[in-house]
């Protein structure tokens, strides 16, 4: 029997390779790169997976399908860092991860002529497939550096919690489900767990540049406790 950020774990990526194929460290559910398009810099912990693109239309991306895990029928938790890359012009939109867990984004893009933490998700609140966007971004301005965020999904209580830096910051309960697929119909990616830095195969035109590191997922609702950066 497994205990503490062991139980439940389904798949940890720490993305300490310099290129290509992203690893799976807990199980055999490795990340692909569309071109190895993908780079490396210093990260949280060891390297952290870079895209240097700054160009909509330049689509590099690390990707799995199908996904692992089921992002509406079950409980469970997204854990990762990213930050942007300061080799890039900051006043360039930027979409890393284009995470949908099926039904999450979150980006650091220019908003107001300042840098903020974006976050949504997507849910169906009368099931018949009409989504409904709730903003779960992060509070203030963005610093620079890399940010630490989890969100965890309770299914019997269909309760989304979004941590920024081990805070919460944002709870709410949905009414009938959460979207199964991205409500962006231009995303051919909407059936698979991660397609980060996805430049502009959403159709929304961003770039995909930024810095991602060890990401976690987990098959159940991490505990407050367990929520740290």
């Amino acid at each position: 029997e497994e205990y503490g950020l062991l139980n439940s774990l389904i798949a940890y990526w720490k993305l300490d390779e310099t290129d290509g194929i992203r690893y799976d460290s807990h199980g055999s559910y490795d990340l692909t790169d569309s071109d190895v398009g993908i780079d490396s810099g210093a990260g949280v912990i060891g390297n952290s997976a870079i895209s240097n693109s700054s160009s909509e239309g330049d689509s590099r991306y690390l990707v799995i399908s199908p996904s692992p895990y089921d992002s509406v029928g079950s409980s469970w938790s997204l854990s990762f860092w990213m930050a942007t890359n300061d080799d890039v012009n900051v006043e360039t939109n930027q979409m890393f991860p284009n995470a949908w867990t099926n039904c999450c984004l979150f980006r650091i893009r220019t908003t107001g002529g300042v840098l903020t933490v974006e976050g949504s998700v997507w849910h169906d609140p009368t099931g018949v497939n009409e989504p409904t966007l709730t903003d779960v971004s992060k509070s203030g301005v963005y610093g620079g550096g890399f940010i630490h965020v989890v969100i965890t999904h309770d299914l019997p209580t269909k309760t989304i919690r979004v941590y920024y830096d081990s805070v919460e910051e944002h709870m709410f309960v949905y009414n009938t489900t959460l979207c199964g697929v991205s409500p962006l119909s231009a995303n051919p990616f909407e059936n698979t767990l991660l397609s980060m830095f996805a430049g502009d195969i959403t159709g929304g035109g961003y770039p995909g540049a930024g810095k991602l590191d060890e990401i976690g997922i987990w098959g159940r609702a991490l505990g407050a406790d367990e929520v740290y950066a």
